[in-house]
């Protein structure tokens, strides 16, 4: 409760790097949204947003991190975490 969205991110890539993000929110300025897409965050959702919005978002993140982690360059999804 006491840290930003920016500082959150911060500390989770610090304790592991590998950690997986996916920011929601209604508002962020530019520049720190470009810090943390630059630090490695895997997507940016703004709100407000559908409950179909979220998942779809979800679903993306994790086929690109299934297939990234398993080293396939092609668009078929690997098994789920």
């Amino acid at each position: 409760p006491f840290m930003d969205g920016l500082e959150t991110f911060g500390r989770l890539k610090s304790i592991r790097p590998d950690v997986v993000v996916l920011l929601s929110t209604g508002f962020i300025a530019q520049e720190r949204l470009d810090k943390m897409v630059a630090a490695g965050m895997a997507g940016f959702l703004r709100k407000p947003h559908q409950p179909s919005e979220l998942v779809a978002n979800i679903r993306s993140v994790l086929e690109s991190v299934n297939r990234s982690r398993a080293g396939c360059a092609s668009g078929t999804p690997t098994a789920a975490f």
